[in-house]
């Protein structure tokens, strides 16, 4: 059976190796970020990755080009039904569409 004082020497031991051990953790914790931060930045490599991207890019402009021919159909179709003359229509497109307007082209602008 242990004495009184042998039980507190043993949870000294355990606690400084409590202590030792949160301190590598944290050091490991901040090596693992580290690593995790160097691998994003390798991943922009990965050709598994690239093709993701390149897959994400054709759907979105898939999207795009399909809200953008909805879009022209609409203002087609107000344009013909509410008999706004060309210069009005062209106003009210600008106010509509602020800074994704193309005053060159009377139209979004392109992706």
């Amino acid at each position: 059976m242990a004495r009184e004082g042998e039980d507190d020497g043993q949870i000294m031991e355990c606690e400084g190796d409590r202590k030792s051990l949160t301190a590598r953790q944290s050091i490991l914790g901040k090596e693992l970020q580290l690593l995790r931060t160097v691998l994003a930045a390798h991943s922009e490599n990965d050709p598994v990755e690239m093709e993701k991207r390149k897959e994400l890019i054709r759907k979105r402009r898939a999207e795009a080009e399909k809200w953008t021919e909805q879009i022209q159909t609409m203002e087609n179709w107000i344009r013909k039904n509410a008999a706004i003359d060309k210069e009005q229509f062209l106003l009210m497109k600008q106010n509509w569409y602020g800074d994704e307007f193309d005053e060159d082209e009377g139209c979004l602008r392109e992706i």
